[in-house]
This record gives structure tokens, sequence and C-alpha cells, in this order.
């Protein structure tokens, strides 16, 4: 299902390094499986730079290969 979605609106949910549900290194892996996102919202997701910096380490280097926006 994942590899079909083109934009992602995670607008307003915090992500917070070492939440259970909703981590950045969580939301890394799942967009891993998201071939042909071309837009990712994360404006208000209160993402510190640990929290990027963990979002990152959990993407792989092939990762988000269609993305053209990233929204923060």
């Amino acid at each position: 299902v994942l590899g079909c979605i083109e934009k992602l609106d995670f607008m307003g949910l915090p992500l917070n390094v070492g939440d259970a549900w909703c981590s950045p290194r969580r939301l890394g892996e799942a967009l891993n499986h998201c071939t042909r996102l071309r837009n990712l919202v994360l404006s208000g997701t209160q993402l510190t730079d640990e929290g990027v910096a963990e979002l990152a380490d959990a993407l792989d280097d092939c990762a988000l290969p269609a993305l053209d926006r990233l929204v923060q």
C-alpha cells in the first residue's frame, strides 16, 4: 500500500524521539516503502535536530526516489 502513495501530510502530528508510536525513526522506516512519494509535509511536527537525524538515519540509501517536495 505504501508503495502507491504520492503525498503524505503529517502537519501537526508531534514526532518525538523515543515515542513508541510517533517517533521520527518509525516514520523513516515506513518512508522506505514509499517508492512513489512525491510530496511530504512535516510542518508542525515539532521535529528537533535530534529527530531529523533519527529520521534520516532510518532511511535506506535508495529511499524516496520520487520525492519532489518536502515541507518542514
